[in-house]
């Protein structure tokens, strides 16, 4: 029986250190980590940011964008909303366990909460039933990773903005998981108060003492470090665009009229529609916009001015800015 809880509020760096203890579970050993992070918006393994999430303003807002190994659906994270993960042997492991503790832990402080079915727990308000937190998971051959959410006193305002895509999901063609949505409401319990009744209640449920191991920022920063090459992947454009599944969407501004499909973050196929270029014009921005990667500088190099004909640089100056605002400029930060 062990705790481990994180004091680092990256994303990047917590996900990685929560990688690294699941594959690093000594035989017969229960972990449980608790651990925050800054405000960040993070998917679930087989999801489309684009579909998922509001870019534009996370970007201007610094919110990270994350995807994580598991599957299961966004959710928002900030200082207000405590992780829980819970890491054990398959021969033991049993994910109806680790809702208990949790609820467990609410009704200690007289919260009646319940497991709903879709993998997230519910909470009983005057007002109905309200989501206080979600769940994904992760399986090995010999081991199992349940980690959920609890919003404790997370800004709902920003939850809600946030979790509002550019496209809605009837505008997209798309095998990619989409999320549910449901109407959430916070616990108000103090982080120390549930933190510590969280422990007990991990205790209390399996009748053994866990030792409890403290992680400051530095110590994650030293373990992750022995080997930065899980934290560059989940930084990567490549990972967190790129493992994006096809999808595909009509989009229109003025007289330009656009079919795409992008698959890992490349234009797959695309058809242009415009009254006022030439057919010839038109298959040259098809054939280089085609197996493009959705970032900035490539885009760019498409719409070089000097190959743009004088007439044509206000109709492609506006399919420019149409792709760019839909899909590249939100990842541009992204290596």
């Amino acid at each position: 029986m062990e705790v481990h809880i994180i004091e680092s509020t990256n994303i990047y760096l917590n996900l990685a250190l929560e990688q690294a203890l699941f594959l690093d579970l000594p035989e017969g050993t229960r972990r449980l980590l608790v651990w925050k992070n800054s405000p960040c918006v993070v998917m679930g393994r087989f999801q489309n940011p684009w579909v998922e999430c509001d870019l534009e303003s996370m970007v201007n807002s610094g919110v990270l964008l994350a995807r994580r190994q598991s599957g299961g659906g966004t959710v928002y994270h900030d200082l207000g909303n405590l992780n829980i993960s819970f890491m054990d042997w398959n021969d033991s492991y049993d994910k109806d366990n680790n809702n208990q503790i949790m609820i467990n832990t609410l009704q200690a402080h007289n919260l009646n909460a319940f497991a709903s079915g879709r993998s997230d727990l519910q909470l009983e308000t005057p007002e109905g039933n309200k989501k206080i937190s979600g769940a994904a998971f992760k399986k090995k051959k010999d081991r199992s990773l349940h980690h959920a959410t609890m919003l404790l006193n997370a800004n709902l305002d920003n939850l809600n903005a946030y979790l509002r895509p550019k496209f809605a999901q009837d505008q997209v063609q798309t095998k990619a998981i989409a999320s549910v949505r449901s109407k959430v409401a916070n616990t108000e319990i103090d982080e120390e108060v549930f933190k510590q009744d969280l422990v007990k209640s991990f205790e209390s449920f399996y009748g053994s003492k866990a030792t409890i191991k403290y992680w400051s920022e530095s110590e994650v920063l030293d373990l992750v470090e022995k080997d930065t090459t899980y934290l560059e992947h989940l930084k990567s454009w490549k990972w967190i665009c790129g493992e994006t599944p096809l999808f595909k969407t009509k989009l229109t501004i003025k007289d330009w009229d656009i079919d795409i499909a992008v698959k890992k973050g490349i234009i797959h196929e695309i058809d242009l529609s415009h009254p006022s270029l030439h057919p010839s014009y038109l298959d040259e921005l098809k054939e280089g916009l085609t197996g493009l990667l959705l970032r900035s500088k490539e885009l760019n190099d498409v719409f070089v001015q000097e190959n743009v004909p004088e007439s044509y640089l206000e109709a492609a100056s506006e399919l420019k800015e149409l792709l760019a605002s839909s899909f590249v400029d939100d990842f541009s930060r992204f290596s």
